[in-house]
């Protein structure tokens, strides 16, 4: 680890949550403790309620379907009588159906939408009220008639060839049985716009009482109950009922707010810190062009790592890179780059040019995992249309000691078509031993040599002797650093065909490369004098 990492990524000013933060998560974790359970508790009680008024009113329903059955039984056998005349046998035959039939009240006969017959009065004349625009289905609910003005009766109405048969029903009955259930929610019984309640009160829809309304209809006849749930019930429910549930519910969110508490003051540590970004994806995919001097035109680029942080701002690599490497956290970070980066260019492979050049920073520990043979190839498959060139970059450093299981996995990944680079070549100890053993696509020159290379003797002999081996070799050479038209044409003067600095571009967002340097497809990187592109990106 470099020395003063820890420190850094330890730094209270980029990660230390805030005070104020820090109570508001503890009064949230308690605030979504208490509310899940006190839902949860009201959940209960609603559906406790709810399924023993269910069950009352199932049983409400099936008796009121009987009382109505029974009419209709009544009307079946007494359909012989409509359209004969109103005498002494007919009214006898009307009057015993009616003593013989539990809660009918009357039987009236209807003929040319007059009432001529009932079981009360014998011979009558007067208007079939349920020829009316409220006589809805067979039934209708009336607050009373001739005989009982007060008391409310429900008219089952049936019609024949000959005329129609009007069963009045005591309403009293209906009523006694919304009474008998006593359920905590108000029920009503409904035919039509009329209401009736458990007192036999006749109602309209607009003088129910406030609060929640559920309907069941009956699947045999055309009325429903409705199910009124005044406003409070609920609570005076849950306060009555379920009073030691809220007791609980209430120590469950002080317990979970200082769980909570006692979370956030423990300070995490760094690689805690580092796995929490990586979950939540922080770190992001950044690219420096790489440029052919040769065409002025964009080769490629290197991708670099940036940490996201939502409080401290972008973070640069020397401040975690060395951690996430001495943790194991580094091969998941450069595997979720690679995923990144492949989805985004994927959707601009027709800006890209051909051949286009994808730079990634891997160590050996990437040598030995498994996924990366298996992330090159999704990232080659994403950029096909552009027949994309991915070079993995390795320190000089990690090549020094070559095992035969790196140089299985060398082999491997070459006969897919992937290109190595030796990155910050010429400041390790190993530089003949690493050529030896690691047969590269690329040498990168230290940006450290190239700035030194105008103006200290030894760092240019040491450029110098790095491009004459390299072209020795047959390798090509990326000279990284390059900021001023000195060592451009520095290099230029040697034969250095690939060029990398601020002079080119800074490291921008995936985004902001293809808006800078590929908005025209593979047009040039610059218009107008290098100069003046470099004075730009300052």
């Amino acid at each position: 680890m470099m020395p003063g990492t820890e420190a850094m990524i330890n730094n209270k000013m980029l990660f230390a949550i805030s005070c104020g933060k820090k109570a508001l998560y503890v009064a949230f974790s308690g605030g979504l403790v208490l509310a899940v359970t006190l839902a949860t508790v009201t959940w209960w009680s609603v559906e406790s309620l709810r399924k023993d008024t269910l069950t009352r009113i199932n049983f409400a329903q099936h008796h009121i379907d009987t009382i109505i059955s029974n009419a209709r039984a009544v009307a079946n056998v007494t359909r012989n009588l409509v359209g004969m005349p109103c005498t002494g046998n007919t009214l006898s035959q009307l009057r015993h159906d009616v003593i013989r039939t539990p809660n009918v009240r009357a039987i009236d006969l209807v003929r040319q939408g007059r009432i001529y017959c009932t079981s009360l009065y014998g011979a009558t004349d007067e208007p079939d009220r349920l020829s009316l625009p409220s006589a809805r289905n067979n039934l209708q609910l009336l607050p009373g008639n001739t005989a009982t003005p007060h008391l409310s009766v429900l008219v089952y109405r049936t019609t024949w060839p000959k005329g129609t048969l009007l069963i009045s029903i005591d309403g009293y009955f209906v009523a006694e049985t919304l009474f008998a259930i006593r359920t905590l929610p108000l029920v009503y019984f409904q035919v039509g716009n009329t209401l009736m309640s458990k007192s036999g009160q006749i109602l309209t829809p607009a003088q129910l009482p406030a609060g929640k309304r559920e309907f069941i209809t009956s699947p045999d006849w055309s009325y429903r109950l409705v199910i009124v749930t005044p406003t409070g019930t609920l609570f005076g429910n849950i306060v009555h009922n379920y009073w030691r549930s809220v007791l609980v519910c209430l120590l469950l969110a002080l317990a979970a707010s200082l769980l909570c508490y006692r979370i956030l003051t423990r300070p995490l540590t760094p690689v805690e810190q580092l796995q929490n970004a990586l979950a939540r994806h922080e770190f992001v995919p950044y690219i420096q062009p790489i440029v052919d001097i040769t065409t002025h035109r964009i080769k490629g680029g290197e991708i670099l790592i940036r940490w996201k942080h939502p409080e401290a701002g972008l973070i640069p690599p020397d401040q975690f890179i060395p951690l996430a490497e001495t943790s194991g956290l580094i091969v998941p970070m450069t595997r979720q780059l690679f995923a990144d980066t492949g989805r985004f260019f994927q959707a601009h492979t027709a800006r890209l040019p051909a051949g286009f050049h994808l730079g990634f920073n891997i160590s050996k520990s990437h040598l030995a995992d498994r996924h990366l043979m298996e992330d090159c190839q999704n990232i080659l498959a994403e950029l096909l249309p552009c027949r994309a060139e991915l070079v993995l970059e390795l320190l000089e450093r990690d090549t020094a000691e070559c095992t035969a299981e790196m140089k299985t996995a060398f082999s491997k990944l070459k006969q897919e078509g992937i290109k190595f680079a030796l990155d910050d070549f010429g400041t390790g100890y190993s530089t003949h031993a690493c050529l030896q053993n690691f047969s590269a696509d690329y040498i990168k020159i230290d940006k450290s040599f190239i700035q030194m290379a105008g103006v200290d003797d030894i760092s240019r002999h040491i450029v110098d002797n790095v491009i004459a081996l390299a072209e020795s070799l047959n390798i090509n050479i990326i000279a990284e650093g390059v900021e001023t038209a000195s060592q451009e044409a520095y290099l230029q003067g040697r034969n250095v065909k690939y060029l990398q600095g601020y002079r080119y571009g800074r490291p921008v967002s995936l985004d902001q490369f293809i808006k800078n340097h590929l908005s025209g497809g593979d047009g040039p990187f610059f218009t107008g004098s290098p100069a003046l592109a470099y004075q730009a990106e300052q």
